[in-house]
């Protein structure tokens, strides 16, 4: 059975733990980033054809403003699809992807005169949606829901992990909390504690914020979403050598 540090926030980190011990592997949750919604007023939807989701977070935020889900909602991945699902919303599309599929597959369903767009967002949005489609003809409002803070230390379960030697690897499913979580761990000078061990990432710019450091090997999902990060996992299971 190996073991997993997970860096994402609490509750994504749950939904992965999950998953995880599905396939009979232990996981080490110390989220390095936190979630703060900022307020629950209620974005308008005047004249808005579709929501615009990009993450898990923000559906949720969205979700704890109370506002309406009787409009279609694109997702920018099966993950976050389902969050929507979960909300409330009817008709959910999933670009499969990243931003920039999202965007591509907005431009390609949507009409800009049949209304404009709302994309929920965190104070630092990954990639430039609004850019994108604004391209396109769109308009598009963003609405600033909630906040990713990140720690200012690493985690003691984070750090228990890394010196007691029983860890596999860890997984990464952002730019952000892989560029938050190497900076916390050559803080606590603990970059030792990643000698031969893998790091799964669910892109190739989560890889690149992350940095070579010291890990044993850096492997990238075929796709940006879970299951192909646990198909990685999956694969380092199926090694003669392991």
């Amino acid at each position: 059975m190996s073991r997993w540090l997970l860096t994402r926030p609490l509750q994504d980190s749950r939904r992965v733990a999950a998953a995880l011990r599905a396939r009979r592997h232990q996981a080490v949750i110390a989220p390095v980033i936190e979630i703060v919604f900022r307020d629950r007023v209620p974005p308008s939807l005047d004249g808005v054809q579709a929501v615009l989701f990009t993450s898990q977070n923000g559906v949720r935020a969205y979700a704890a403003t109370g506002v309406r889900c009787d409009r279609p909602a694109f997702a920018v991945g099966r993950s976050t699809a389902e969050a929507a699902i979960a909300a409330g919303f009817a008709e959910v599309v999933s670009a499969d992807g990243d931003s920039a599929a999202l965007a591509a597959l907005v431009a390609a369903r949507l009409s800009p005169g049949a209304g404009d767009l709302l994309h929920v967002a965190g104070t630092r949005p990954a990639g430039d949606l609004a850019g994108a489609l604004q391209a396109h003809g769109f308009v598009v409002h963003r609405a600033v829901l909630y906040e990713a803070r990140p720690l200012d230390r690493l985690p003691d379960a984070a750090k228990a992990a890394l010196i007691d030697g029983k860890l596999s690897g860890a997984l990464f499913f952002s730019p952000r909390t892989a560029e938050v979580f190497a900076r916390l761990v050559t803080a606590a000078g603990l970059t030792s504690g990643l000698r031969g061990l893998s790091a799964l990432c669910l892109s190739a710019a989560v890889a690149d914020r992350l940095g070579a450091g010291d890990w044993g090997e850096i492997r990238i999902a075929e796709r940006p979403e879970l299951p192909a990060i646990l198909a990685l996992l999956d694969s380092i299971d199926e090694a003669p050598d392991r």
